[in-house]
């Protein structure tokens, strides 16, 4: 089953939790203090509970993040099905690298713009798995 439309929206989604976070741990080289500090503050003066909607959105980002490795890594088990034609295998092969690819991709664009900490059991596998895959299936995915 190749959930490929369920994965553009969590990629999506992905996408607006960094946008969101992002300004909030943004820092220009040397300050103490960034935008992110700022708008805290402005929130606390107001009484809202700011930490508390930007731990939620932390929270889904990593949780969604988590998801789509687990979903990577799925696909790339199914290459393990022998009994699958050979354009099929090839198929699955370049279903599996993109999945994996554009997961740690978006992992690491999570860890970098949102500052948050994806190193999670999945996604030391998905590296692994992409790792072999590449060396595997050389000729498929870049010949």
């Amino acid at each position: 089953e190749d959930r490929g439309g369920d994965d553009s929206r969590v990629r999506r989604a992905i996408h607006e939790c960094i946008a969101a976070l992002e300004p909030l741990n943004k820092k220009e080289d040397g300050e103490e203090h960034g935008e992110g500090d700022e708008l805290k503050a402005q929130a606390q003066r107001f009484g809202l509970p700011f930490d508390e909607h930007q731990e939620k959105v932390e929270r889904g980002a990593l949780r969604l993040a988590e998801g789509l490795l687990k979903r990577a890594l799925h696909k790339e088990g199914r290459l393990q099905d022998a009994s699958r034609g050979k354009k099929a295998v090839k198929k699955d092969v370049q279903v599996a690298y993109d999945a994996l690819d554009k997961a740690l991709d978006l992992a690491d664009e999570l860890m970098v713009k949102a500052c948050l900490d994806v190193r999670t059991e999945s996604h030391t596998e998905a590296l692994r798995r992409l790792d072999l895959l590449e060396k595997q299936h050389e000729a498929v995915l870049f010949g």
